[in-house]
């Protein structure tokens, strides 16, 4: 598969020294830092996936029922934004 991207010569100029400095030619290092940093999910569980997550509530310390007012207040606004403009008065 094949992309283009726009670069402003700052970002060129940054991007070839970058390349320069990892011994690799610009589409070279573009393409190892794009798969270096693609999540590699094929293959992995729900379980696995979802581990981080899992993780990072268990340190917040926040309840279940805290969570659940969270999402579901997140669902709402969603929902609010969504519908914008579309209620009969």
């Amino acid at each position: 598969m094949t992309f283009t991207i726009e670069l402003t010569p700052t970002e060129e100029a940054r991007l070839r020294d970058a390349a320069k400095q990892e011994g690799l030619a610009p589409e070279e290092f573009l393409n190892r830092l794009v798969t270096d940093h693609l999540p590699q999910r094929a293959g992995m569980t729900f379980d696995q996936i979802t581990a981080p997550l899992r993780q990072d509530f268990q340190e917040s310390g926040m309840t279940e029922a805290e969570f659940d007012a969270l999402v579901e207040e997140a669902r709402e606004e969603v929902w609010q934004e969504r519908h914008k403009g579309s209620q009969v008065l």
